[in-house]
């Protein structure tokens, strides 16, 4: 998902925001890289640990911060925008903040889907248990 954005962003950035012409082949080698730094930015969710509110969003805004780092650190050496011009500064920006709110959205939909899912499984899973319980008792 954050490959398939970033490729978005920069196709709107290079055809409307800067209009160039051709990109540097290289790009095809650079947005891949990016998007691994950025998805190890990940980790800093724990797995098995169930967090309140405010550490999830603690934690939320501690990746945006990764992202943002990442990706124009890397924007930088890769020459992917003007360090000098504050305009091209603020679309890096605004593009961070736009694909980080569309991969999380995703990620939190999916995330969702599949614990309802899972829910209703196990939901499913104790009903059965408790007419073979119910069954037993009965005989």
């Amino acid at each position: 998902m954050v490959t398939t954005c970033t490729i978005f962003a920069t196709a709107v950035f290079s055809s409307v925001i800067s209009h160039a012409d051709s990109l540097n082949p290289m790009i095809l080698w650079q947005i891949p890289v990016v998007s691994m730094l950025c998805t190890l930015g990940c980790l800093i969710y724990p797995w098995d640990v169930v967090m309140t509110k405010k550490e999830t969003g603690i934690r939320i805004f501690l990746h945006y911060l990764y992202i943002n780092a990442v990706v124009l650190i890397s924007g930088r050496l890769f020459d992917w925008y003007n360090v000098k011009s504050m305009r091209s500064v603020l679309y890096m920006v605004i593009s961070i903040a736009v694909i980080f709110v569309v991969v999380s959205a995703i990620s939190w939909s999916r995330e969702a889907a599949e614990a309802k899912r899972m829910n209703e499984r196990l939901q499913e899973y104790q009903e059965y248990q408790q007419e073979k319980e119910e069954e037993k008792g009965a005989e």
